[in-house]
């Protein structure tokens, strides 16, 4: 019968699903999705994103369980505190390359958690925008010297704007003001980004580990004369990774 039929082709379309992937539930997928896009991320972010109606525990539950099997890896993050990558069975599954499992060398974990908390702190309607999803939608912003892994939608005003996020690494002033420059100065040439700037969509992100080092960097770009907006945010976790690594 029809009925039968229907029960055999989901039978057959079940057996022939990956063991690993059957085990997954809906949030579990878009967490893993969540981890190709960020490429770190912490329990704070993944309440924030995937359990704001439950309790902190619940997070830890959740990635207890994925951790065990392997589709999330958990990595030494500050204190007791931990960040994930992909584990072995999400890296396979979402077919990302087997070095998204490593632990993150600090200068890249700085970077990657300045982003993260850019995208999904308090402000959630920021988005990074993926190598591949640039490629595809948008290759006319592909350029040689400008790294497209840090490119971010904000769609928190209209219309958005795309901004490049750079992370204060904990230099002077004067070298992050030139990092920043660094970052215009090549992306200007290309079409699509200066006609973005003309529009007043583009801008400079610039995450930044104080309120002291804001107020800074603030009074230099006032002086600077960007031709577009360069806005300083605060991510306190990235004063905490330097005294970790110091």
């Amino acid at each position: 019968t029809g009925t039968t039929g229907l029960r055999a082709l989901v039978t057959s379309m079940s057996k022939r699903r990956p063991l690993e992937s059957r085990r997954l539930q809906d949030r579990d997928f878009a967490i893993l999705e969540h981890l190709m896009t960020y490429r770190v991320t912490t329990r704070d972010v993944l309440h924030r994103l995937f359990f704001s109606d439950s309790d902190p525990n619940a997070v830890s539950k959740v990635t207890t369980r994925l951790n065990e099997g392997g589709f999330l890896t958990r990595h030494e993050l500050i204190g007791s505190s931990v960040y994930f990558t992909l584990g072995q069975a999400g890296a396979r599954m979402m077919g990302a390359p087997a070095r998204s499992v490593e632990a993150l060398g600090a200068q890249t974990l700085f970077t990657q958690i300045g982003i993260l908390e850019f995208c999904c702190g308090a402000v959630q309607r920021r988005n990074r925008l993926s190598v591949s999803l640039l490629v595809k939608q948008h290759p006319e912003i592909m350029q040689k010297g400008a790294d497209a892994t840090r490119y971010v939608r904000d769609g928190s005003v209209t219309p958005s704007v795309l901004y490049v996020v750079r992370v204060d690494g904990g230099g002077p002033n004067d070298h992050v003001i030139r990092k920043i420059r660094n970052d215009l100065d090549v992306r200007i040439k290309n079409p699509l980004i200066n006609s973005l700037i003309q529009s007043r969509r583009f801008g400079v992100a610039c995450i930044t580990y104080s309120e002291q080092k804001k107020s800074e960097l603030d009074f230099r770009i006032q002086k600077e004369g960007f031709p577009c907006a360069v806005i300083v945010e605060v991510a306190l976790i990235l004063r905490d990774l330097q005294a970790r690594f110091l």
